[in-house]
């Protein structure tokens, strides 16, 4: 996510895998609710979402994937 974006892009990393056990994705980290609803959330509940799902994941924001598929 560009800081200059008011607009947050999805935390998606391509690596989607819900832990069985946490229900977050191992990927971006979060849950199958917040990946589910993204497309109609409001810029401030997105950007709620991101923080938790980086507190999740530990603390570190997941890399954003290349709009060509890269890593």
């Amino acid at each position: 996510m560009s800081q200059s974006s008011p607009y947050p892009e999805s935390p998606c990393v391509g690596l989607c895998q819900l832990d069985r056990v946490s229900g977050h994705c191992i990927g971006c980290g979060r849950t199958l609710d917040e990946i589910g609803h993204w497309v109609g959330m409001d810029v401030e509940r997105k950007r709620e979402v991101i923080a938790l799902a980086a507190a999740r994941l530990g603390g570190e924001q997941p890399a954003p994937r290349r709009r060509d598929g890269s890593a």
